[in-house]
């Protein structure tokens, strides 16, 4: 009860004060001017949204594109069902590794870094991931992004 009275008494402040901005009554300074102060909000503003979105996509992608490349006759890869079982499977691999890595860096760190050092082997995955000629490059590639996962899961 206590967190919902603390919502709706910050909305009564916020929300009038974002509709006036809004509407253009009143100025609302959200970010400082300085720019070391916008981009250390905005980088890892960045890593979350990269985040968020990974986990849709890492957990998604293998449904349709592991069809288009199994059944592919012409593509530059090729696949056996086998193989994309595999490819579709290293993502958990991968969620499950994270774990210790990500709770060994969260202390010594904080969340905000360990969030935007995590958003680098999630970029790093779906490089190789479109990059791919093989099916071991989707492996390694599938095991990145599900580092990713598993630290925001």
């Amino acid at each position: 009860m206590g967190s919902i009275l603390s919502t709706v008494y910050s909305l009564q402040y916020t929300c009038p004060t974002m509709l006036a901005f809004l509407l253009g009554n009143q100025p609302v300074r959200i970010m400082s001017s300085t720019t070391s102060r916008k981009w250390s909000q905005l980088v890892p503003a960045l890593a979350a949204t990269i985040g968020a979105f990974g986990c849709g996509n890492v957990l998604a992608w293998p449904a349709p594109a592991l069809e288009a490349i199994v059944d592919c006759t012409d593509c530059d890869i090729s696949l056996t069902k086998e193989e994309g079982s595999w490819v579709a499977a290293t993502a958990y691999i991968g969620c499950v590794c994270v774990g210790p890595f990500a709770g060994f860096l969260m202390p010594r760190l904080g969340k905000r870094w360990t969030m935007i050092i995590l958003a680098l082997p999630f970029i790093a995955g779906w490089l190789m991931i479109i990059f791919s000629v093989n099916a071991p490059m989707l492996y390694i590639g599938r095991l990145l992004t599900g580092l990713v996962v598993g630290d925001k899961a």
